[in-house]
């Protein structure tokens, strides 16, 4: 992960914003395949092109099963809309005033405003504001596949066995 953040300096704006999406869109894949049941169903939910297949349907569906925050969601969201904008306009980069109006909002998602006022994140560059707003939402996210995995090993165990029976039936 460490080399993952610091190989972005060498990127091109595109490649930075394109590899960190790439990057949160499947830490999303991974928080909800640890929520989720293992096995084909999952597999093919997830799948792209299906029902969780895009980096929006899975930060919605993580929001919507607690698994992130709102305030991480509306980070992910922005963030996402960043490089659909890379990904889809041939030459943008950082010095386009939409991308630095977007990357503000992202991080002003993300850092309460004392923190954004005292750190004078406003004043660092656009591309520099990316990267740290998406180290410091890797911080508090990476682990968060396996949190979910532990919050959801002991759910078999808690059903009453009349509704474990009934689901087992269900899916056999």
């Amino acid at each position: 992960m460490e080399r993952f953040f610091a190989d972005l300096d060498n990127e091109t704006d595109r490649g930075m914003v394109l590899a960190t999406g790439c990057y949160f869109d499947r830490l999303l894949k991974e928080c909800l395949g640890s929520y989720f049941a293992e096995g084909k169903a999952t597999d093919d939910l997830l799948a792209d092109g299906n029902g969780l297949g895009s980096f929006s349907a899975r930060n919605r569906c993580c929001l919507s099963l607690r698994i992130t925050e709102p305030l991480e969601y509306r980070t992910l969201k922005i963030m996402a809309g960043i490089r659909n904008k890379f990904a889809h306009t041939l030459r943008t980069d950082f010095t386009d005033s939409n991308i630095r109006d977007l990357t503000l909002e992202m991080a002003r998602c993300l850092f309460e405003e004392p923190i954004f006022e005292s750190l004078k994140l406003d004043r660092e560059s656009p591309r520099r504001l990316f990267n740290l707003t998406a180290f410091c939402l890797n911080d508090k996210l990476w682990l968060r596949p396996l949190d979910t995995h532990f919050h959801v090993a002991d759910y078999p165990k808690n059903m009453p066995e009349h509704v474990a029976n009934i689901l087992d039936d269900k899916i056999k």
